[in-house]
């Protein structure tokens, strides 16, 4: 699945029966480059991840900006990777992984609360199947696991089973080790 995949189906999916979503999402590297966005994602710089970062690293200004548009802090249960921003009218919800701010932002009538389940739903998401992190290998193994791990059961997951996992994650991480354990075993035979 491509990171504009993530974005599409998991992050700008519908919230509620009404058919409501986010007013944007996008997968941003720590460094700031953009991964993958929905259309209306504003332009965020290097800077402004770059504060983001130092907000859950312990330093708090009180307020981050987004494409511009400042946003008062509101910690959450989880200070060191996940934050939220409050503006008038919205918001906006972040987790950080090893590698990429989640970032998901709402404007009303969505509740803060849906927009902070899928943020937090897939950053734990891309964590609890190790996506972002290669161990110490050649390119031949790391290309070897990226294919063994595209056949597996979670890289093709729906937007259902995503739902599914938010709801039951320990019986989609026992698949997703077992995909990832095959991954491993096809990347070490190179």
């Amino acid at each position: 699945m491509s990171w504009q995949e993530y974005v599409d189906n998991n992050l700008m999916c519908p919230l509620d029966t009404n058919g409501g979503k986010l007013n944007s999402a996008a997968l941003v590297g720590l460094d700031g480059s953009v991964w993958a966005q929905s259309p209306a994602f504003p332009a965020i710089t290097p800077e402004e991840a770059e504060a983001m970062q130092k907000i859950m690293g312990g330093t708090n200004p009180g307020s981050f900006t987004i494409g511009g548009a400042k946003y008062m802090v509101l910690m959450s249960d989880d200070p060191e990777t996940k934050i939220r921003g409050k503006i008038k009218g919205g918001g906006c919800a972040i987790s950080k992984t090893n590698q990429t701010l989640v970032i998901g932002i709402w404007e009303e009538p969505i509740p803060a609360a849906a927009c902070n389940k899928v943020v937090e739903a897939l950053a734990e998401y891309l964590l609890s199947v190790s996506y972002e992190q290669w161990p110490a290998w050649g390119p031949m193994q790391q290309q070897a696991a990226a294919e063994a791990a595209s056949t597996a059961t979670w890289a093709c997951m729906s937007s259902t089973d995503f739902r599914a996992w938010v709801q039951r994650p320990h019986v989609i991480v026992r698949q997703v080790q077992q995909g990832l354990a095959h991954a491993c075993e096809r990347a070490m035979r190179w």
